[in-house]
């Protein structure tokens, strides 16, 4: 891709979007409204990824509603919570919790009532968001991390860490270092430690950053960030070396939410220059963590950036532009 400097019209119209998200939602402001402004333009990237015929786009895309924290998308979540693909389903239940969405109550109630125990502890999780107090909920979840399925142990860890109660970290340590544990449940277990502020856990994060797998390292990262202290900063900012670009955009993105700018030169170097001779998959997995730094930057001069990439080949790239367009225009 040719390097080119975003024209100055493109630059108002993201600048006028600012806030365009909480202007939709008032019926006195009128302004700013066109179709092609880039805040639209990103509403109907997701409207149509959440009805993407692949599951996963239809994943990224509730992920990246919840994200926005766009009000007039979050019916899009309330639809998902039928989609046909558990997995799916799952996602949206997730995300009726972390919007805290109670038009989605009714809905969550009935996928309570599941088998599926991924499903389960989805709504487990969203109606304790939305201040549901039966302790049943807080037993799938419990049962659901001693489970002998990888997934369903590594998902209800994610949930314990997003539900930021402590008296479980217990079970997350549990789940660290139990035989029946793979992979997948350890590291989600050490994020979640970090998600609950257990300083001790750093050893554990400075272990997956030394790893010799990438996506290992991008985890470690993602660790420290959660913990927020100021040792985890700077070990953040260790991995801005790193000799693959991916991991180096991570770790630029997440000092980025810091407000620390060390890292912002990998941002504009990747757009300025790296992407230049990327295709494929090559391309689109750089240019997804670049985005999303964009986002975590909420910089109006770096999301000077995102608007080229609404119109890219690649549908996730679309959608990861509209998130942080809509992100940085709700002020998320």
């Amino acid at each position: 891709m040719r390097k080119r400097k975003i024209n100055s019209f493109i630059t108002i119209l993201l600048l006028a979007s600012v806030a365009m998200c909480l202007a939709m939602d008032s019926k006195t402001v009128k302004i700013n409204d066109s179709p092609q402004s880039p805040a639209n333009q990103a509403m109907e990237i997701l409207k149509s990824a959440a009805e993407n015929e692949s599951p996963l786009i239809r994943m990224d895309a509730i992920e990246s509603i919840v994200i926005s924290r766009c009000s007039k998308l979050f019916p899009m979540i309330d639809k998902s919570l039928a989609d046909p693909v558990d997995a799916v389903r799952f996602a949206a239940a997730l995300a009726v919790g972390d919007l805290r969405y109670k038009e989605s109550k009714e809905k969550v109630l009935i996928l309570f009532d599941s088998q599926d125990m991924n499903e389960k502890i989805a709504a487990a999780y969203a109606l304790l968001r939305l201040g549901g107090s039966d302790n049943e909920y807080h037993k799938v979840i419990v049962t659901a991390i001693q489970s002998n399925d990888s997934t369903i142990s590594a998902n209800a860890a994610l949930i314990i860490g997003k539900l930021g109660i402590k008296k479980y970290s217990g079970l997350l340590r549990w789940a660290l270092q139990a035989d029946s544990s793979d992979d997948k449940t350890r590291i989600q277990a050490i994020e979640s430690l970090a998600m609950l502020k257990e300083k001790d856990v750093i050893s554990k994060a400075w272990a997956l950053m030394i790893s010799k797998r990438a996506d290992d390292r991008v985890m470690g990262i993602i660790t420290m960030y959660h913990l927020g202290t100021y040792d985890s900063l700077n070990a953040i900012k260790t991995m801005l070396d790193d000799e693959v670009l991916e991991v180096r955009l991570v770790a630029a993105g997440r000092l980025e939410a810091f407000r620390d700018d060390t890292g912002t030169d990998v941002i504009t170097s990747f757009f300025d220059k790296d992407i230049k001779g990327l295709s494929g998959e090559d391309r689109t997995r750089p240019l997804v963590h670049a985005l999303d730094a964009v986002r975590y930057s909420r910089s109006l001069k770096l999301a000077e950036y995102l608007p080229q990439y609404l119109k890219d080949d690649d549908i996730t790239v679309r959608i990861h532009s509209a998130a942080g367009i809509l992100s940085i225009s709700n002020g998320k």
